[in-house]
């Protein structure tokens, strides 16, 4: 074999190897967030709720949609079980965004509450559901179902507890 071929399947031998390697490689979750944004209700008592998961912080983020509204406003740094934020990370390190897909009503409800889900991740990239009035996803629970379990596992601070002001 001339030294150019030689040189030529190296080349393709190690483009390969390198290229596998890189496919093998999963992306680094950032950060996961899960919302909730009230629907068709007085102005004043329409609200939106976030929490914002990184690996070793959960914060609890409720803000009102309107400037003068009667939502208890703020910020809470929440408590969680490690091992429980682990499994969470875990469990969503498999998901395949790709294969999700939207499903939207052919005639949408009027009203209702919008729930969203995002991966956010270290290369800027995110995979993102929100859920309109009427719509699903195909695929969609393995991003919603480790969110929401480990959402229950949470408990809000008292004074976070009461979405609204009395």
């Amino acid at each position: 074999m001339k030294i150019g071929t030689k040189l030529f399947i190296l080349l393709v031998l190690i483009s390969g190897l390198v290229g596998c390697k890189g496919e093998a490689q999963m992306k680094q979750i950032s950060s996961v967030e899960y919302s909730y944004l009230s629907g068709s209700i007085l102005p004043e008592l329409q609200l939106n709720e976030v929490y914002r998961i990184t690996p070793d912080k959960v914060i609890f983020i409720r803000n009102g949609v309107v400037d003068k509204n009667r939502v208890n406003t703020g910020q809470w740094d929440i408590p969680f079980n490690q091992a429980d934020m682990d499994q969470l990370f875990a469990d969503l390190a498999k998901v395949d965004c790709g294969e999700i897909k939207q499903i939207s009503p052919e005639d949408a409800p009027d009203g209702g509450h919008t729930l969203g889900y995002a991966i956010l991740y270290s290369d800027g990239s995110t995979c993102s559901l929100y859920y309109f009035p009427g719509t699903t996803y195909k695929n969609g629970e393995g991003l919603t179902e480790p969110v929401t379990t480990f959402i229950q596992t949470l408990t809000l601070p008292e004074e976070a507890k009461a979405q609204y002001k009395e």
